[in-house]
């Protein structure tokens, strides 16, 4: 009895194991040149760099995670770091077009003052598969905040399919 109830147990928590057509989630790196910012202050392009990741990713509706550490851009501005989540809408084929609406919260330093914003995500890719488990991923993101800041970044990722 014990075994048919860990059999059971484990279908149940893990209906896909076996004979997906691709992998479930994905994790990567992500280097990018954008803006963080006032919308009204021209503060320049700032080198980017930070990490996502797909969870769910096989259906057509999956979950997206993604951190951006934003490097100083001018004089005035300072280090900025941002962080969003939300649902990725995509396509089933092997090499897909994403389009991401989430939530974002950032955080950037303005000499010696810190400022929180909160906002949207929205954003687009296309993910090209490289090998069994590789991805290439060019994006474009946009982030409308609170406090008239706004944030954006052109770029790509890089990662695995687990």
């Amino acid at each position: 009895m014990r075994k048919i109830l860990s059999i059971v147990l484990i279908a149940l928590l893990c209906p896909r194991t076996y004979g997906q057509l691709f992998p479930q989630h994905s994790a990567g790196i992500r280097v990018a040149g954008g803006y963080y910012g006032d919308a009204h202050d021209q503060g320049g392009t700032r080198g980017i760099v930070g990490g996502e990741a797909c969870l769910f990713c096989e259906d057509r509706r999956a979950l997206f995670l993604e951190y951006s550490h934003f490097f100083p851009g001018s004089d005035v501005y300072d280090n900025a770091d941002l962080v969003a989540a939300g649902i990725r809408l995509q396509g089933r084929e092997k090499n897909r077009f994403f389009f991401d609406l989430g939530v974002a919260v950032g955080n950037s330093r303005v000499r010696s003052t810190s400022v929180s914003t909160v906002g949207a995500t929205f954003g687009a890719g296309f993910q090209i598969t490289v090998g069994p488990r590789l991805y290439f991923s060019p994006f474009f993101r946009i982030y409308p905040m609170n406090h008239t800041n706004i944030a954006g970044s052109f770029g790509t990722g890089l990662g695995l399919r687990f």
